[in-house]
């Protein structure tokens, strides 16, 4: 697969609150296979309908997401894991394609395996982004 043309790249805010960018993504993407559009997330925001949509659209998504259900909120502050892993599953159920990006820290590392199996119940690509000493 070769992409001759990449859209926006959208992280953080706007890509997982835009409530456009899923017709956002309909209308570039149904330009062509040479079009592709990436989105960052923490996956913190919107129902799992939303993060279907996405997935329905050919969005491909790169899930921010630093642990599970006892740790993930300790980066991501203010971000539920409930919401986080019912809008992963609604994405991976809807058939899209993602990336799970890991920022390892000391109160996360007894998590990277679990994570890891998750990814791949998900059939998620898993990537350690880094390994980190904050916190």
């Amino acid at each position: 697969y070769l992409v001759l043309r990449t859209l926006p790249y959208y992280s953080g805010g706007f890509g997982s609150v835009h409530s456009g960018v899923a017709i956002i993504a309909k209308i570039f993407l149904g330009k062509g296979p040479s079009y592709e559009l990436k989105v960052d997330t923490n996956a913190g925001y919107r129902k799992p309908e939303f993060w279907s949509k996405l997935a329905l659209a050919g969005v491909h998504v790169n899930f921010a997401v630093d642990g599970l259900h006892d740790t993930n909120h300790l980066y991501r502050r203010g971000v539920s894991w409930n919401i986080v892993e019912a809008n992963m599953r609604a994405f991976s159920e809807a058939g899209g394609l993602a990336q799970w990006n890991y920022i390892v820290f000391e109160h996360n590392e007894k998590d990277l395996l679990a994570a890891q199996q998750l990814a791949k119940e998900l059939n998620f690509d898993f990537r350690i982004k880094m390994y980190s000493s904050i916190l």
